[in-house]
């Protein structure tokens, strides 16, 4: 089985912008969009949202900066950059994966969903890297995308603070939030 891939949204990059190492043995998968919602989002906002934008936005500058075209298409260590732009992990605590970003055009939106949006874009990234194979996942907050992911078969996870994998090691009772399952006031489906 190949090594899961989770693509970012962007909630989750202004929730916490070192989401990038804090998952340990995932592939990430960063889309443009993101890039340019964090762009637009450091723009126009203030306070914390305007800081943790402005970091977010520094930390993929410092994780491209140097590498080539082609080292950034087959991925970058996060182990690496742990070490490197994080400077923050102990070998125990070491993440293993990959963090890819998007650099060519990848998948369409389905056509159930307006195309005019951010949101539906990342999802249509998810959809081609299942298309390809691929074991994935969205991890965001908001719950349109979440409710979205779940109708073309997307399992997603939610990120506060920390990654979703560090959560459920915490946990003393499992807790589900994909979309394998979900409840409805008229019971299980």
């Amino acid at each position: 089985m190949s090594v899961p891939i989770c693509v970012l949204d962007t909630n989750v990059l202004i929730a916490n912008p070192t989401a990038i190492v804090r998952f340990k043995a995932n592939n990430l998968f960063i889309p443009s969009i993101v890039v340019e919602e964090l762009s637009d989002i450091e723009k126009k906002s203030t306070g914390k949202a305007k800081e943790n934008t402005r970091r977010a936005l520094q930390y993929i500058l410092k994780i491209i900066t140097g590498k080539t075209p082609e080292e950034i298409e087959k991925g970058i260590s996060i182990s690496l950059l742990s070490k490197t732009v994080f400077n923050k992990f102990t070998p125990a605590e070491e993440p293993s994966g990959f963090i890819f970003f998007q650099t060519r055009p990848v998948g369409t939106v389905p056509t159930i969903f307006s195309k005019e949006t951010n949101d539906n874009e990342i999802l249509a990234v998810a959809i081609a890297l299942k298309e390809k194979g691929k074991e994935v996942s969205i991890v965001t907050n908001d719950k349109s995308v979440q409710i979205k992911a779940s109708l073309q078969g997307i399992p997603f996870e939610s990120f506060e603070k920390e990654a979703p994998a560090q959560k459920k090691e915490r946990r003393k009772r499992p807790r589900n939030h994909t979309s394998r399952r979900y409840h409805s006031r008229w019971g299980n489906h």
